[in-house]
């Protein structure tokens, strides 16, 4: 048998490229320009699937596989700049903080890149702005709220 050489290119292209359910064109487009490049024939079925078929083989063969992925939509931006978010897929929140996070538009453009070249994502809470305070509990939970955030940050 043959050993075949995984193309890592191909497979870090399709896994960086951004593709939430509902939103896989772009994946699409990487996978149909492949299958071109192979001499396949490729079409979309009406609910996104891309399908590629070698027409002149006599043995039929389906490999099936997800093109989307879990991630989140922007369902507004407030006017302090903060972005609320509506899940998309089955997500378990606790796995939420402090991981990193891609912001992309519609068109598949990084809407915001920092120096780090992601976005953070932490839960936001209303609450009270205290600039002083001789209020020792407001002080303490000041005190306990900003560590937390640092150990969040701790790998940053």
């Amino acid at each position: 048998m043959e050993d075949k050489k995984i193309n890592l290119e191909l497979l870090k292209a399709i896994t960086a490229c951004p593709g939430i359910s509902s939103r896989e064109g772009f994946v699409a487009k990487i996978l149909k320009e492949e299958y071109d490049e192979l001499g396949l024939r490729t079409f979309e079925d009406g609910i996104g699937s891309l399908v590629a078929r070698d027409e002149g083989c006599d043995i039929k063969v389906m490999v099936a596989a997800h093109m989307d992925e879990v991630g989140f939509i922007v369902k507004e931006i407030d006017d302090k700049g903060f972005i609320r978010l509506q899940n998309i897929g089955s997500i378990w929140p606790a796995m939420l903080m402090g991981q990193w996070y891609t912001v992309t538009t519609a068109e598949g453009k990084t809407y915001y890149i920092d120096e780090h070249g992601f976005w953070r994502l932490f839960n936001y809470i209303e609450s009270d702005t205290y600039n002083v305070t001789a209020d020792l509990e407001i002080v303490r939970n000041a005190g306990e709220a900003f560590g937390e955030f640092q150990m969040l940050l701790s790998d940053y």
